[in-house]
């Protein structure tokens, strides 16, 4: 009998880890390769809880959970502690794991081990740049530049681990499109961009969230006119202070735009509760529409749907760009400023909002940037070519990142 091939996926236990190899996941089992997705035990059970019951069944997709070395009583919210413990204890519990399944049955063995990559100084404020053809970024923006020294050092780590990699893995599977990203994928040795990676491709639709959807806001969207709507969402990480929060308010009130606001109940970086201005949901309640998390790639494909003010996480920017949806950036860390150059100075497909002199985006500054960008023709006729050039990656005749995807399957398929 001839051996299924078998995929071991392993996510970093973030959100915006979990979704993209959750959805790389689907489409290598939509290709009859068996898959193994392994969590951490909080992760899994967060995971468990949101699945639609035919995708194990459909997906020849089994679900795992591996100790991440804490307590139970620890917090997993503190993720410099979290990090440290899973790197001190999960090779232990993943190299067992693996020669259990290796064992006597033959059919079982894993083919193929798929992993997240992310396992960060300060330096006086100039260009960085790698490459002519790639957007620079300076030294205050680097991914490992965070105010938090703690923060700094964990994400440094990532960092410099990452060049290690390349001494044992055979490829790198990235979320990108090859005719988007060319001049920095050239740069890199064996990587295989098979983006975008969208959940709409598959059965169910899972992303492989983390927090339950608010799908009362689609039939929201229903009720506003066609390209009105402001989407707002920063992704499960960003937290802000109130200050901030309120001239976010109020700068979506000057707008006199109806706006969607994902607002989750850990957005303060104090810890507590989001607090809006006084009165002004009431101001806005005609227009508005509040929501912890949204079911995002339907939300950014749905006609309503005018622009996206957003943190310029990689996955909301795949997802955005291939909706063909302007951007409104406000990066907080990590890639997102890269990712922030790249959609407005490369793409040209949104606008940045600048901090003043305090730190801080202002109300103006937020209605401002939101009429110039509704206004433009330009970065909507930009956004609309972006979304081709990502629509026809997948296309299965000829398209670069199917194409790429097919040759990563038969790789897996020829061990």
């Amino acid at each position: 009998m001839e051996r299924q091939p078998h995929a071991l996926v392993i996510p970093y236990p973030a959100q915006g880890h979990v979704a993209p190899l959750m959805k790389l996941a689907l489409q290598i089992a939509s290709h009859g390769v068996k898959v193994t997705f392994a969590n951490t035990e909080s992760t899994h059970a967060k995971i468990k809880a949101s699945l639609p019951e035919n995708v194990e069944e459909a997906h020849l997709i089994s679900f795992v959970s591996l100790p991440d070395g804490m307590e139970l009583d620890d917090d997993r919210t503190d993720w410099v502690k979290l990090n440290d413990s899973i790197h001190r204890t999960m090779p232990g519990y993943l190299e067992d794991f693996i020669l259990k399944v290796n064992g006597p049955n033959a059919n079982q063995k894993f083919t193929c081990v798929v992993a997240d990559t992310s396992v960060g100084t300060v330096l006086k404020d100039e260009a960085i740049s790698v490459s002519k053809d790639v957007p620079a970024w300076t030294s205050t923006e680097i991914g490992w530049g965070f105010p938090d020294p703690v923060f700094q050092k964990l994400f440094f780590g990532f960092y410099t681990i990452f060049p290690q990699y390349y001494k044992f893995h055979d490829w790198f599977l990235c979320n990108s499109i090859y005719e988007l990203d060319s001049a920095a994928l050239q740069l890199v040795p064996n990587v295989l961009p098979i983006g975008p990676l969208l959940a709409s491709n598959h059965v169910a639709t899972f992303a492989g969230n983390l927090w339950p959807q608010d799908s009362t806001c689609l039939q929201w969207l229903d009720n506003q006119a066609s390209g009105s709507v402001i989407y707002v969402a920063f992704g499960s990480s960003t937290t802000v202070d109130s200050q901030q929060l309120h001239e976010l308010a109020f700068g979506l009130e000057l707008t006199g735009q109806p706006f969607l606001w994902v607002i989750r109940s850990d957005l303060m970086n104090d810890g507590s509760l989001a607090k809006l201005p006084e009165g002004f949901i009431n101001r806005v309640s005609n227009r508005a529409k509040f929501v912890e998390w949204a079911p995002q790639e339907k939300v950014l494909a749905h006609p309503s749907v005018a622009c996206f003010m957003s943190h310029c996480g990689w996955n909301s920017t795949m997802e955005g760009l291939t909706m063909g949806v302007p951007f409104l950036c406000w990066p907080y860390h990590a890639d997102q400023f890269c990712n922030r150059n790249y959609i407005c100075d490369v793409w040209r497909i949104g606008l940045g909002l600048r901090k003043d002199e305090h730190g801080v985006i202002t109300r103006n500054e937020i209605s401002s940037k939101i009429k110039t960008l509704l206004s433009s023709q330009d970065i909507k006729a930009n956004a609309v070519h972006v979304k081709e050039v990502a629509r026809k990656s997948l296309h299965e005749s000829g398209g670069s990142s199917c194409r790429n995807f097919n040759n990563f399957i038969q790789h897996i398929k020829s061990i």
